[in-house]
């Protein structure tokens, strides 16, 4: 029987979107049409367009393992020559784009970005503009819901989760994804994806391998202050099970469990 270890491995694997597949290709393609499209829409509106977040950290789902599987992209708007000041009217304006490119796709406005569906998978278009100071320097800033500018940095955590997988030989991006399958698929999002990477990046993985990161991992997920928390209670139960059972030594047993934990 294949070990705790080579299964958790293995189906970390399936969930990634290898650099080479349909599915990554199609993506890319999809990324590379609507930048073009901003472009031609915007004109030289647009100082630089940039695509972030779980699809360029790869810990981003097959669309057919989450269904809120999406895509960011940033649009960054040159100020000078467009002087809009208020935030709603970037968001606006991206929304009468996606309805002028996308009419017969799902679009619609959420905070900060305009959401459009295609192939099934969401791509999130985020205005955004460049504010300077002589005390901070240059920032990004994007709409908050009251329509007033905050500032971002959309590229951070990406080098903060880069690093943290690197130290631990490459296993922090995979349980990752081993737990935002969990999260989606057998508990109804208790925590929101981002939520969930930031947590699982600021964990101490030293000396683990998938087997021992992924049950420590559980052992250290909060307890969410929502009606979902009896979701991460019964996770939490199950991986303790499975760690009895294999110190039992059933492992037929222990992989029954973790069928419970990740209902593959």
């Amino acid at each position: 029987m294949i070990s705790i270890n080579s299964y958790l491995r293995k189906l970390a694997s399936e969930l990634f979107i290898s650099h080479n597949s349909r599915e990554r290709n199609r993506i890319n393609a999809s990324v590379g049409t609507i930048e073009n499209r901003l472009c031609s829409y915007f004109d030289d509106k647009i100082e630089s367009i940039e695509t972030f977040g779980s699809f360029t950290r790869d810990t981003i789902l097959p669309r057919k393992y989450d269904d809120n599987s999406d895509v960011d992209i940033m649009i960054v708007f040159d100020t000078e020559n467009y002087s809009e000041k208020v935030a709603s009217t970037y968001r606006d304006n991206l929304r009468s784009f996606a309805d002028y490119w996308y009419k017969s796709s799902i679009s619609k406005k959420d905070f900060p970005s305009v959401v459009i569906e295609l192939q099934k998978l969401k791509f999130d278009l985020v205005p955004a503009i460049e504010k300077s100071s002589f005390w901070s320097g240059t920032k990004l800033y994007i709409p908050d819901s009251d329509n007033e500018w905050i500032p971002t940095d959309p590229f951070s955590f990406s080098d903060e989760l880069t690093e943290a997988n690197t130290s631990y030989g490459s296993i922090v991006k995979p349980i990752i994804r081993l737990l935002k399958f969990w999260n989606g698929k057998a508990a109804g999002y208790p925590f929101p994806s981002f939520e969930l990477e930031q947590i699982i990046a600021d964990m101490d993985f030293s000396n683990d391998n998938y087997h021992s990161g992924f049950f420590n991992a559980i052992e250290e997920l909060p307890i969410p202050n929502n009606y979902k928390y009896a979701k991460v209670e019964s996770l939490k139960a199950n991986a303790e099970r499975v760690q009895e059972y294999l110190e039992d030594g059933d492992r037929e047993r222990a992989m029954n469990w973790l069928n419970r934990v990740l209902p593959y």
